[in-house]
């Protein structure tokens, strides 16, 4: 291999030489970093020097040589350079059984200046000066990784030179740095200048490492990247030959990675420095980013002055700066070296030690987990609060897998016990269902009329709620109830909160309606029960102070564990209040914040509030979406009473578009027992009826209406904002030919709405309209349209704006509607009549028109009819300017009966 930047070096040690063949003994002491040349510069000066007739006589020292006294000395004269006679001799003085004996005695690494050494010196160097004189040559003793040498050939070496001061002998020791000094004895032996010189060789700069890319890569190449070369290895040659034949095999795309040559020429590095710095270097790759250089040192059992020489040593290799790897991939090439049962134990080493410092336990477990399988008792306490942090940091994957870890370590109940707890808290964020199997023993012990203690009852019956558990459920608040001597204000309050959400979600026969009546001026720190009191008067009263108030709650509240049920109940206000626009924008912007967290649950219940916001607004296909993207991310089961919530809106939303096929699936979708003792139900029942109605089950239908008068009757939630069920069965009653009974339902409907509730009047006012006197009729569909678009429910106004042209008698819509269904139900346009509105759109713009009026999007259209999206939009663009109408809600809707199930666009 060239040299690079080692010019001086070698003209020192040539000129050394130069004095040496004078009659004058030299020594050089070379010291540089494991790989910085050190070994070539000595085999170039060597090659020199024999050209110019010295003899050589070379070692070259390992680590087992600093235990075998004088085996780098027998390396040095027992070999070829020197004539038999003289090697022969240099071999049985070495051989004496005596001095062998002798030596191992004392074994220290300096001074060993006994006799037998000064014989021993005394005795090759009158046989080294025998030689010298006989060859007229002069000797040069090269011995590299000195480092290793046995302290007896040091000593020795150190004294031959000083006997053949003035004769032609020149040593070369060369020595790697390590966090001691090499040897201070042979140093402090030898002669002063001229007789001796320290010649040091560092890094390369970066104009070095070019030079040497050079070599290997094209010039424009080796210029290109020599910057980065030189901040990944530091300028170690070494590891800049291992980048260059990386760089000949990789993509650009792997600039600033580390490839395997570079890789294993570092390893190769660090396996030949100073034990200390190898060991020091693994507890670093151990400890990563979590622990101290400090407390890597103590661990490799350093103290810290130790720590920093070493520390010192391992940044003039090039691989470390500022005592860290200069790159991840070095510490890996550490870690991966390393034996799994060795790194797994020095994982569990480190952490321990890091928990006894202090340090986060966040910090500490990273350590257990890349440990694999620990076992020891005191991990699992360490596992609960970093599954806490976690948990509180929104990293709820993370925490689960610490809490089950900590759930296969054998340890104390008591330890396993907050592990649980802490695990359906896990849980319950992804799947509320996998919570419920850590509730065994707490429903068990409420069964048995005992208080399971624990901090987390009102979680526990927060949950027992949601499933279902009604009696469970009150059970719990009893025994929370018992303890109210012993909670404070805030715990308090969360219970008042979850005695309310119960007689919410489970009302008794006077309803929850008047429970919440009697709150509405009760100040709670609880946000629970402040949002469900505003939900509750939303449905009662429609828009107004509620609404206002919800907002502010979503405002004040940040997503949290605490926090989401009170923001859901207050979402849910807004949207009874007829804030559609304003839910929908906070629904978005918290499941962004819902998703960061990795809460699965919290994203599922925003999606269902989005699918009913859609519903509302008119658009079943956004409100299918939603609805199914809410079975998604929680499964049916883990749902508990809460599915009703998206099942009731994919009913609706499929059979608005005529889907009744995958309506009747939804319908056949299990639901919880308790269906009719919950008015999450009554949305589900509703959309049944209107399935049923949809079909020509009329009396089907009315049926179910029943149950829901009934029920909201019974619980005192009769409000049309809930569920104006009374529009409902007049539209029945309608079709049945009972128009009188269907104008008294619709008549009575009307008189409970305030003038805010915007969306209830339109669809009231449109029944009344076709259940009253014609000679009202064109009156009350014209306001049926003006609330309706106040309101923003595009479906109601489609139909609305139906019956308003039918009503009109010849309005240009509902020509252009009848053309557009009438032509493509039977594919055949240029039959279709030959009036003004065939002329005013295309086939393909019929087609267009006729589904979005229906309320599908661009993307579903295209997708009916096989065509782009951009192509939808070109075509609607042209609708509306032929129409004369500004967006799709304006577009009439196609007559009844008339759907893609039946033959349009299937």
């Amino acid at each position: 291999m060239r040299l690079y930047e080692r010019d001086e070096p070698l003209s020192d040690l040539r000129a050394l030489f130069a004095e040496c063949r004078l009659g004058q003994q030299r020594t050089a002491v070379l010291t540089g970093a494991v790989g910085t040349g050190r070994t070539e510069v000595v085999r170039t000066f060597t090659q020199d020097a024999v050209g110019a007739g010295a003899l050589h006589c070379a070692a070259t020292s390992c680590d087992v040589d600093r235990t075998l006294p004088f085996g780098t000395i027998w390396q040095l004269f027992v070999n070829q350079g020197l004539p038999t006679r003289t090697r022969k001799q240099v071999a049985q003085l070495l051989d004496s059984e005596v001095i062998h004996t002798r030596l191992a005695a004392d074994g220290s690494a300096d001074g060993i200046f006994d006799q037998n050494l000064a014989y021993i010196s005394h005795v090759l160097s009158g046989l080294l000066m025998d030689m010298i004189e006989k060859t007229g040559r002069p000797l040069l003793l090269t011995v590299d990784d000195a480092h290793h040498a046995d302290p007896a050939s040091l000593h020795c070496l150190l004294s031959i030179t000083g006997r053949l001061r003035h004769s032609p002998l020149m040593s070369v020791v060369s020595a790697a740095d390590g966090p001691q000094s090499f040897s201070p004895a042979f140093l402090g032996g030898l002669p002063a200048a001229p007789y001796s010189r320290h010649l040091r060789l560092d890094l390369l700069t970066e104009r070095g490492v070019e030079r040497m890319l050079a070599e290997h890569l094209p010039e424009a190449e080796a210029r290109r990247v020599a910057a980065e070369c030189h901040a990944l290895t530091g300028g170690n040659p070494v590891m800049v030959r291992g980048f260059a034949d990386d760089h000949c095999r990789t993509n650009e795309e792997d600039a600033g990675l580390l490839g395997p040559e570079t890789m294993r020429a570092w390893t190769r590095i660090l396996h030949r420095c100073d034990p200390t710095m190898l060991r020091l270097a693994r507890w670093t790759a151990i400890l990563g980013e979590s622990g101290t250089t400090s407390m890597g040192g103590c661990l490799a059992g350093l103290t810290d002055e130790a720590t920093s020489r070493t520390l010192r040593a391992l940044d003039r290799t090039g691989c470390f700066a500022d005592g860290r790897f200069r790159h991840p991939s070095l510490r890996q090439a550490v870690l991966d070296a390393l034996a799994p049962a060795e790194q797994a134990a020095m994982h569990v080493e480190a952490a321990a030690r890091l928990r006894t410092e202090g340090v986060s336990a966040l910090v500490v477990v990273d350590h257990l987990i890349a440990a694999g399988e620990p076992q020891d008792p005191w991990m699992v306490p360490a596992l609960n609060e970093a599954a806490e942090q976690a948990l509180s940091q929104g990293r709820v994957n993370q925490a689960l897998t610490y809490l089950r870890l900590a759930c296969r370590i054998p340890a104390p109940d008591s330890h396993h016990a907050v592990s649980r707890a802490l695990l359906a808290r896990a849980e319950w964020r992804t799947n509320p269902a996998l919570t419920m199997r850590h509730g065994a023993e707490v429903i068990a012990a409420l069964r048995c009329g005992d208080d399971p203690g624990g901090p987390d009852l009102p979680a526990w019956a927060g949950r027992l709620i949601w499933f279902g558990r009604e009696n469970d459920a009150r059970t719990a608040l009893e025994r929370l109830g018992d303890r109210k001597q012993a909670l404070d204000e805030v715990l308090g309050d969360q219970l008042e909160s979850l005695r309310l959400g119960l007689s919410c979600l489970f009302p008794a026969d006077d309803g929850p309606g008047r429970t919440v009546g009697g709150r509405e001026g009760a100040a709670t720190v609880d946000p629970l029960g402040h949002a469900l009191g505003l939900l509750m008067r939303s449905l009662r009263d429609g828009p107004g102070e509620s609404s206002v108030a919800a907002e502010h709650l979503v405002e004040q509240c940040p997503l949290g564990e605490r926090t989401f049920a009170a923001l859901a109940c207050a979402l849910g206000a807004l949207v009874h209040g007829g804030q559609l626009g304003t839910a929908d924008r906070w629904c978005a912007s918290l499941e962004e914040d819902a998703a960061a967290l990795e809460t699965p649950t919290w994203l599922a219940v925003l999606a269902a509030l989005r699918s009913t916001i859609a519903l509302r607004q008119g658009d079943p296909g956004s409100a299918e979406m939603h609805a199914g993207r809410a079975l998604q991310l929680i499964p049916v089961e883990g749902w508990g009473v809460g599915v009703l919530l998206p099942l009731g809106v994919l009913i609706e939303a499929t059979t608005m578009t005529g889907r009744y096929q995958e309506a009747l699936a939804h319908l056949r979708t299990p639901v919880p027992d308790v269906l009719l003792k919950t008015p999450l139900a009554i949305p589900y029942l509703r959309a049944r009826a209107r399935f049923y109605a949809a079909r020509g089950g009329l009396d089907r239908a009315l049926g179910e209406i029943g149950i829901v008068s009934e029920l909201v009757t019974r619980w005192n939630l009769d409000w049309p904002a809930l569920v104006p069920w009374r529009t409902d069965a007049a539209l029945v009653h309608l079709k049945l030919g009972r128009r009188e009974e269907a104008r008294r339902r619709a008549a009575e409907q009307w008189e409970m709405l305030g003038p805010a509730q915007a969306r209830e009047r339109g669809i009231t006012l449109r029944v009344l309209a076709a259940a009253g006197e014609p000679a009202d009729r064109l009156t009350r569909l014209e306001q049926s349209v003006g609330e309706l678009q106040r309101a923003g429910d595009h479906f109601e106004l489609s139909l609305t704006l139906t019956d308003l042209d039918r009503a009109r008698q010849g309005g240009i819509g509902s020509r252009v509607r009848q053309i557009a269904y009438s032509a493509a139900d039977r594919d055949e346009l240029a039959d279709a009549g030959t009036g003004e509105c065939y002329q005013v759109l295309s086939k393909a713009e019929l087609r267009v028109a006729a589904l979005a009026a229906d309320g599908h999007s661009n993307r579903e259209i295209a997708s009916k009819l096989f065509v782009t999206v951009s192509t939808v939009e070109q075509h609607l663009t042209k609708v509306y300017s032929k129409l004369n109408v500004r967006c799709r809600s304006e577009l009439p809707i196609r007559p009844h009966g008339l759907t893609a199930a039946n033959g349009f666009c299937a």
